[in-house]
C-alpha cells in the first residue's frame, strides 16, 4: 500500500472514530442530563415527603396542619404509648398558647379536644375527627373573612 493510501485510510479511520465519539458523548450527555432531572425530581418528592411527615408529627405546634396530616396523628394515637405521647405534646402545646392568650376561644378548644385524647384509643379517635372538621370549620371562616374585604 502506498503512502497516500496509507494516509487516505488513516483519515478515514480518524473520521469515523471522531463521529463515533461525538455519537457517544451526545448520547451520554443527553442520558446524564435525564438522570440528573429524575434524581432532582426523587430527591424533591422526598424532600415534600419529609417535610408534610415534619408538620405532621408537630402536633398543635403546628396551626396550619392539613386534615391528612391530622388523619396520620390520629391513626398514630390508635398505638397505646405513643398515644399518650402525642395527647402530652399537644396538650403543652396548647398550655403555652393558653399562656399567652386565655381568651382564646380555638385555644381551650384544642385543650378540651387533647384531654378527650387521654381516653386510650376511643379518645384519640374521637380528637382527630373533631380536630379535622375543626380545622375545616376555621379555613372557611378565614375564606369568608378574605371574601368579605
Amino acid at each position: 500500500m502506498s503512502t497516500n493510501e496509507e494516509n487516505s485510510l488513516l483519515d478515514w479511520a480518524n473520521g469515523l472514530c471522531v463521529k463515533l465519539y461525538d455519537a457517544l458523548e451526545k448520547e451520554l450527555t443527553v442520558s446524564v442530563d435525564a438522570g440528573l432531572t429524575w434524581l432532582n425530581s426523587a430527591a424533591g418528592s422526598v424532600k415534600n415527603g419529609m417535610l408534610w411527615i415534619w408538620q405532621a408529627i408537630q402536633g398543635d405546634w403546628n396551626d396550619e396542619r392539613t386534615p391528612g396530616q391530622i388523619a396520620a396523628d390520629a391513626v398514630l394515637g390508635l398505638v397505646p404509648i405513643v398515644d399518650t405521647i402525642l395527647d402530652i405534646r399537644d396538650l403543652c402545646a396548647n398550655c403555652v398558647k393558653l399562656k399567652e392568650d386565655t381568651s382564646n376561644k380555638a385555644v381551650w378548644i384544642a385543650i378540651v379536644l387533647t384531654l378527650i385524647g387521654f381516653i386510650p384509643e376511643l379518645g384519640s379517635v374521637v380528637k382527630g375527627v373533631f380536630k379535622i372538621i375543626y380545622s375545616h370549620a376555621r379555613q372557611e371562616r378565614h375564606l369568608r373573612r378574605n371574601c368579605q374585604r
